[in-house]
């Protein structure tokens, strides 16, 4: 290289060169220091903003308090009017409905000249009813007040309990010629007229009314208080009544199923109350209760020494009243002073608060405090930092590079380490420019001939709108044989020089099969919504079909006079009102086995006694469809195991019952016996049929709640879809299985296996019955007591049926009545009853005769009314409707356990008659066919007897239920 000859242009370049630089540096600054001016101003006007921002904020939460204030106000109000309106409407309907006094009250009123203090209960609020007897004739024209009145002192008593105060009110007939006080003042009603200093009543009754226009005379005037349901508020003013207190009263006149006025009401409601609301007003404002006519009726000055709460308040109240609006908040602000009024509905009343500048600024002196010193800290820092940056501009471009550099190793870095995929791929090639880790392990697990870039561009040709493709889904086939859904990203870049798309993928599989899932639980609630919906129709169905039986004969009955065809209309209620129950059964125990509330008895099972009663049962239906009915019993069965008789019948009857309805030809069989011969062997109770049989895909829904087998079942046989489902629920609860085995068109068997323990006394011994004749021989006497007429009839009717001697009452009271007089040696008494319920009756009679046994009688009772009526000493319960066994055998079983001599009846009732007449002729029809069973039954060895030996592998002969015949 030559060496460069010296001349003036290479100072003059110098000079030049240090100029620009020059230039540069004053740029440098003026952009450094100018900027940090601009942002200077730009802070302090964020600074104004931010405080005007608050001030705003400060206003908008002290609106905010004060309209909560407002609307507290407005709750207590409405509260005030609710329970007006709640107590009018009580005295209304307790006038419609006629209630007469109680017993004495209206003698004592006519014998007191129109006054008395009504009280019907020691707890209840006592109350005063006085009438002018100047302007009265016949007192007993006021029966039905007193009637209303001593039945209202039970929601005026239970209103005054939940308040834990007294309830002051009052009210006059709208002719003002009577007055009702509650509670009745201390000293009656001369006292009241001693304190007020008034002459009598009608001067009494004026003084406490109120002018609410002739309602009495204006049917139109009456029509509008009476459906308007107006409270008129009155502002507070001294008592007659509460001389210490000034409150507010609401009244509103009581109307009568024709519209007409009985009675004008009126409520109490001490200052004190809408007073203390007025407390706790926030801090430097003040507030007032104002009429419409400017008056203020309460007020509250929170303001401090600072701020004139009186000037506050006057300037507030005269701007206030001037542009105030009858139905809508409205803020105003006059000579320094803020007011905002709220009217008050269902008042002619309206808060007004009022608040200054002093007030806002004393909210906001420790924001402004903040927000200076933060000024003045950012500005500082601001300053400091351009000083730090003018010495960090003149860096060498050796360390720009560098940063530069190193920022784009971080680049790198980020989408390397990032946990979902990237990569950059050029678009005129389809090259990858860039990938992650990520990108690579999908693009080696992908199962594609195509790579997996390739399926990107491509998905991003085909859909892309705008130069960007979002949330696109992309199924990726895998090595593996599995798939993955990725959820794709796209954007066409710039890089290099070259057009490029940007792509971002990240697995989206457990997404799409969690919406998946929550799809088919969906799709789940759906079928069983349907299935609900099919049992409720299907429910309808089988209520209402009994209930047409039980309805037309009836009707019937009441038409045709021929004995034998009243027989016959009687025995389809019979029957028609079985069924009945027997659904409602289902539905309560299905009830109780969905809320874990059903138990299990541990007493002495005879499944033997089990098996030939539920055959016998279903003998009739069987006997009608033309089907053979077997039953057949293994010998090696115990004749006794401990166990829920009760549920073990439901189960075998469930069975029985839907075998004989889907059994059109053929036999069904009922077989029980243990599964083994080991003392811990299950018992086996199977049904098996030559029915229509099941499909085996609807096998697994059979015991679902609300199913049938389909959905023609229901319409061609009926039923509830309730008896497998209780079944199987049964079976668990006891511990053991169900399992059902079916063929279309051959039949079905259902297979019960309950884990039941054989008891030490193998032998079966039916119980003795009680021999009643050995008690001495007296006439036992019975009391009834029952509210209902039909039901308290037809007790008596079953009684006497029975050949007992009964005495009806109609509640616990009239029952206590006949007791003081007469003697009984037994009482059945119903639960729930007005005035005196069940429970109380049997507390009073442990009180007075110990010894006096008692039963329950009453439609429904969970397991907690069972442990209440023992505590309260009944002797047993029965549960409605109560057949005559039923009530027969508890009487006698009550009697027989009772430490007084009592016999049953001397004559012999016609259903005992009836019942024995039935018991030899089943006898005899029994003893007639028990050859022929033995023939049909159980001597050739049927199919049942070899698929229980197959089953069970027993090896001895079994027996036949019915006649005990044994099989070889």
């Amino acid at each position: 290289m030559f060496p460069l000859p010296f001349s003036s242009n290479a100072s003059s370049t110098s000079a030049r060169q240090a100029h620009e630089l020059n230039l540069l540096r004053r740029y440098q600054h003026a952009l450094l220091f100018g900027g940090g001016a601009l942002l200077s101003l730009l802070i302090v006007l964020a600074a104004g903003l931010v405080l005007y921002n608050a001030a705003s904020n400060a206003f908008a939460n002290l609106r905010t308090t004060l309209a909560t204030h407002s609307a507290l106000m407005q709750l207590d109000i409405e509260e005030k009017q609710t329970a007006m309106r709640r107590g009018v409407v009580n005295a209304e309907l307790l006038w419609n409905n006629h209630a007469p006094p109680g017993a004495g009250t209206l003698e004592a009123f006519v014998r007191d000249g129109g006054q008395v203090t009504l009280q019907a209960g020691a707890h209840l609020t006592p109350a005063i009813a006085a009438v002018d007897p100047a302007r009265t004739q016949d007192l007993h024209e006021f029966a039905p007040y007193l009637g209303m009145l001593e039945m209202q002192a039970y929601s005026v008593t239970a209103v005054a309990q939940l308040r834990n105060s007294p309830l002051g009110a009052y009210g006059y007939s709208p002719d003002h010629r009577l007055l009702t006080l509650m509670p009745a003042p201390e000293g009656g009603l001369s006292g009241v007229l001693a304190r007020t200093g008034l002459p009598d009543t009608a001067t009494l009754i004026e003084s406490l009314s109120f002018d609410l226009g002739d309602i009495a005379h204006n049917p139109a005037l009456a029509d509008l208080w009476r459906t308007q349901r107006r409270v008129a508020w009155q502002p507070p003013a001294p008592d007659l009544l509460m001389p210490d207190d000034a409150p507010f009263k609401l009244v509103q006149p009581g109307f009568d199923a024709q519209g007409k006025p009985f009675m004008v009401f009126v409520s109490n409601l001490p200052s004190s109350v809408l007073a203390s609301r007025l407390r706790h007003t926030p801090e430097d404002t003040a507030a007032m209760l104002v009429d419409r006519q400017g008056r203020v009726l309460l007020s509250a000055d929170h303001t401090g020494a600072a701020i004139d709460g009186p000037a506050l308040m006057e300037t507030a109240l005269a701007h206030s009243l001037r542009k105030a609006s009858p139905a809508l908040p409205r803020e105003t602000y006059r000579a320094g002073v803020f007011s905002l009024s709220t009217p008050l509905n269902g008042t002619d009343w309206s808060m007004v608060y009022a608040y200054s500048w002093r007030t806002v600024f004393h909210t906001l002196q420790p924001q402004l405090l903040r927000y200076g010193i933060a000024t003045l800290v950012v500005l500082g820092a601001l300053w400091g930092l351009l000083l730090l940056f003018k010495r960090k501009l003149l860096e060498p471009a050796y360390r720009r590079s560098q940063r530069v550099f190193e920022s784009e190793q971080l680049n790198r870095a980020i989408i390397d380490t990032s946990s979902f995929g990237v990569c950059l791929i050029a678009l005129d090639n389809e090259r990858v420019l860039l990938q992650n880790a990520m990108m690579q392990a999908y693009t080696a697990a992908a199962a594609s001939p195509d790579p997996l870039h390739q399926q990107m561009v491509a998905l991003f040709r085909a859909r892309a709108r705008d130069r960007a493709l979002h949330d696109a889904d992309m199924r990726l086939a895998l090595k593996n044989g599995q798939a993955c859904d990725l959820l794709l990203q796209c954007t066409l870049v710039r890089y290099q020089g070259t057009d490029a798309l940007l792509c971002g993928f990240s697995d989206a599989t457990e997404r799409k099969e969690l919406e998946k899932k929550r799809e088919e639980a969906r799709e789940a609630a759906e079928a069983a919504n349907r299935a609900k919906s099919v049992f409720i129709a299907t429910m309808s169905h089988e209520i209402r079909t009994p209930l047409n039986a039980v309805l037309g004969n009836l009707e019937l009955l009441g038409q045709n006079a021929r004995p034998e065809v009243q027989a016959r209309r009687l025995q389809s209620v019979r029957q028609a009102s079985r069924t009945l129950l027997d659904i409602v059964n289902n539905i309560l125990d299905l009830s109780k086995m969905e809320s874990g509330h059903l138990t299990l008895e541990t007493v002495r099972v005879a499944l033997p006694d089990i098996a030939r009663a539920s055959v016998e049962m279903f003998e009739p239906s069987a006997h009608a469809k033309g089907l053979r009915l077997d039953c057949v019993v293994h010998p090696g069965l115990a004749a006794g195991y401990e166990g829920d008789p009760t549920r073990i019948r439901q189960i075998v009857v469930n069975l029985l019952s839907n075998a004989i309805k889907f059994t059109a030809a053929g036999a069904v069989t009922l077989e029980v016996g243990p599964r083994s011969a080991g003392q811990a062997s299950p018992v086996v109770i199977r049904v098996s049929d030559t029915g229509m049989g099941v499909p085996a895909e609807q096998i697994p829904h059979l015991f679902e709640i609300y199913m049938q087998a389909s959905a023609s079942t229901a319409r061609e046989f009926g039923g509830s879809g309730l008896g497998l489902s209780i079944c199987q629920r049964l079976a668990h609860k006891m511990g053991g299985t169900i399992t059902v085995s079916s063929q279309p068109g051959a039949g079905s068997c259902f297979t019960v296996e309950v884990p039941l323990v054989p008891l030490a006394d193998n032998v079966a011994a039916a119980p003795e019955p009680r021999p009643v004749a050995s008690l001495p021989p007296r006439p036992v006497r019975l009391l009834v007591v029952d509210d209902h007429p039909a039901n308290r009839a037809l007790i008596g009717d079953q009684l006497g049926a029975l050949g007992f001697d009964a005495d009806v009452a109609p509640d616990g009271e009239a029952a206590l009545a006949l007791l003081a007089t007469q003697r009984y040696d037994l009482v059945l008494t119903d639960l729930n009853m007005p005035r005196m319920d069940g429970y109380t009756l049997a507390r009073r009679l442990r009180e007075r005769m110990p010894s006096m046994p008692l039963i329950a009688i009453t439609a429904h009772l969970e397991q907690e009314g069972y442990q209440q009526c023992s505590l309260a000493g009944f002797a047993g319960v029965l549960l409605k409707p109560v057949l005559l066994p039923a009530l027969e055998q508890a009487i006698l079983k009550t009697l027989g356990a009772a430490s007084s001599p009592l016999t049953a009846p001397a004559p012999v009732a016609p259903w005992t008659a009836r019942r024995t007449r039935r018991t030899r002729r089943t006898r005899r029809s029994t003893r007639t066919c028990t050859r022929r069973w033995s023939r049909r039954w159980c001597h050739p060895p049927g199919r049942s007897a070899r698929r229980w030996k197959q089953a069970t592998g027993a090896s001895s002969a079994t027996s036949c239920m019915r006649c005990g015949v044994p099989s070889p």
